[in-house]
């Protein structure tokens, strides 16, 4: 083998093993951002533990998954929207920002409005969800890649900035993405995350 050749292939190997330390520390950090939520710390260092003491596990494993999944869609319908930009998460994965509201539920395609304030919104609300101009919110909307459109995603979007940013100061961001096994039904995944005091006073 050449010279060249093994450089290259080093080359390879080091930005493969770049790319998956930066994978595994974004699932590194947004675990513990999981493990963190409710102000309730895990029972112990281990993964398994990290949901126990939440207030919906199942959700919020469910939102977690979304988030994840968002990120790294690999057939995103638009660069400007939640989908590959974990920058966007910045704002809430920090050891003192856990006041955090979440809910994961299934909706039907030709009644998202309804969903959102019948289903989302109470759910939020019992965990003591209250509009603030300090919050950012992030939603996750998956169903069947049939149903991805550009009527889909406006209309959704548009219902969900309706509902969230009423006095028109709130950060939201939304990302879609595909799972054929939901057919004709939608899965929201919502967190709401109020910035800390730190981040309200600098």
């Amino acid at each position: 083998m050449k010279l060249l050749d093994l450089m290259e292939s080093d080359t390879k190997q080091k930005n493969k093993q770049q790319s998956n330390s930066s994978f595994m520390n974004m699932l590194h950090h947004f675990g513990n951002l999981v493990a963190n939520i409710d102000d309730v710390k895990p029972d112990s260092p281990m993964y398994i533990d990290a949901l126990a003491n939440k207030k919906e596990p199942e959700e919020l494993l469910q939102l977690a998954l979304d988030i994840i999944r968002c990120m790294f869609e690999p057939n995103p319908i638009g660069t400007w929207l939640l989908n590959g930009n974990p920058d966007f998460l910045d704002d809430v994965i920090n050891d003192e920002n856990n006041n955090i509201s979440y809910s994961s539920s299934l909706s039907t395609t030709d009644n998202f409005q309804h969903h959102i304030t019948e289903t989302i919104i109470p759910s939020l609300e019992h965990q003591g969800y209250q509009s603030s101009a300090s919050q950012t919110i992030y939603a996750i909307i998956t169903t069947h890649n049939s149903n991805l459109n550009t009527n889909l995603v406006e209309a959704n979007s548009s219902e969900i900035t309706d509902t969230f940013d009423i006095n028109g100061d709130a950060t939201i961001h939304i990302g879609y993405r595909c799972d054929d096994a939901l057919a004709d039904t939608l899965r929201v995944s919502v967190m709401v995350a109020e910035l800390s005091h730190f981040y309200k006073a600098h």
